[in-house]
């Protein structure tokens, strides 16, 4: 029976352990430990957080502290619960996608080619459950090019996609570093950004890039990057801490 109670208490005390460390969702792949600092305007993203349906149209920006000046990266965002956590009938629905990520020596990174998929805000269906948004990114090979079986993903074209195959497929390895965060529509009307439910995003414009420093698109603007990660703690983390603590105790360790 003692032996019993040990091993429920570190199993509990292990799913601790791997969900602090974690910088995805519990059951998510790829994975990594390793945290991305992402921000909208004045608000910093720690893993996990919820906020409301008015996230800004503007991409995010992302900073890392562990970027190499001579190394290029991948980035994404990918929701894993459209068009409901219950019914993920379009998932994962792809918010951005995008290769060539360098960091010059003044820290701040700049996508030296277009998106493969321009970034859409978040914005899940009304009354949905919320759902997550999970950024990711990785080191680009220096052979990098779009797998045939991703050949279609676009602006116009960004569900089903499957980023663990993604990442397989292209020889991307881990993510070095991962963010997400969740998003609730409760208010009784659709947000400004994509309706995951009904309807496929369309960039408008078109987008080029002239080199280093020098990309533009005239549709959905590149996330930016800059020097210094923050890391921190989700709510959800600590209320799950408090909940095995207490069971713990309740079995007697």
């Amino acid at each position: 029976m003692y032996s019993s109670k040990i091993s429920v208490g570190a199993a509990a005390l292990l799913s601790i352990a791997q969900l602090a460390h974690s910088q995805t969702p519990p059951g998510f792949s790829p994975s990594t430990s390793n945290t991305l600092s992402l921000t909208f305007g004045s608000i910093s993203i720690t893993p996990g957080l919820q906020i409301g349906i008015d996230v800004p149209v503007n991409p995010p920006t992302f900073s890392t502290p562990n970027a190499l000046p001579s190394q290029t990266y991948l980035l994404t965002i990918v929701d894993p619960d459209a068009s409901t956590p219950q019914n993920p009938t379009v998932a994962q629905f792809l918010h951005y996608l995008g290769p060539n990520i360098v960091f010059p020596t003044n820290s701040t990174a700049v996508a030296t080619a277009a998106p493969i998929a321009p970034y859409v805000q978040p914005s899940p269906p009304v009354y949905s459950d919320p759902h997550r948004y999970i950024a990711l990114l990785f080191a680009q090979p220096a052979n990098f090019t779009v797998p045939a079986d991703f050949a279609g993903y676009s602006a116009a074209n960004r569900t089903l996609f499957n980023i663990a195959a993604f990442a397989a497929e292209a020889g991307l390895g881990a993510p070095l570093e991962a963010n997400y965060f969740l998003v609730s529509n409760m208010t009784g009307s659709l947000g400004a950004g994509v309706d995951a439910n009904t309807t496929v995003p369309v960039a408008s414009g078109t987008a080029s890039a002239t080199g280093v420093g020098s990309a533009t698109a005239t549709g959905s603007p590149i996330p930016s990057f800059t020097g210094a990660a923050v890391v921190g703690k989700s709510a959800d983390l600590g209320a799950f801490a408090v909940a095995a603590c207490g069971f713990l105790a309740a079995v007697g360790l």
